[in-house]
């Protein structure tokens, strides 16, 4: 039986994330970028972690060597066991995904809920940043809309 993706979509990862991730081809949405970045954290991918960044993420300011080490560590020390997308949009060249993450840090429950932005740009969707918040300050049934009244002046 073929290993499914860690994604959530039920897809062997031979056919989901794992073309994207040996670069045979590239995001079409940025659900879908969101969902091989997840997945690429659960493989440890930090190859395809810095190449799916935007330009202008705060993460591009760092030295490479120090980017690819923080990577790397965060990928060995987080484990994600579930994702779900709660709910996606896109406007042109910039697209949001919220999504719930299911993630332990050192055995204890770190999951959150993330509203993340992408970018468009010439070689594809790329992550630009996004809002995270512990999963137990959000409330059931939330979409894009109502996070951002929710969270409207938070932080």
């Amino acid at each position: 039986m073929a290993e499914l993706c860690p994604c959530g979509t039920q897809t062997a990862y031979a056919q989901c994330c794992g073309p994207l991730h040996r670069g045979r081809l590239v995001a079409d949405t940025p659900t879908a970028l969101m969902r091989s970045r997840y997945c690429a954290y659960v493989r440890k991918k930090v190859d395809y972690l810095i190449a799916t960044l935007d330009p202008a993420h705060d993460d591009r300011t760092l030295p490479e060597a120090e980017l690819r080490a923080h990577l790397r560590e965060s990928c060995r020390t987080v484990r994600l066991m579930g994702l779900s997308v709660l709910d996606a949009m896109t406007h042109g060249d910039t697209g949001e995904v919220l999504f719930h993450a299911k993630r332990f840090v050192s055995g204890q429950n770190r999951s959150f809920l993330e509203r993340s932005i992408f970018r468009l740009r010439a070689e594809g969707w790329r992550y630009r940043d996004g809002e995270l918040y512990l999963a137990s300050t959000v409330p059931s049934g939330i979409t894009l809309l109502s996070f951002r009244e929710h969270f409207a002046g938070v932080g």
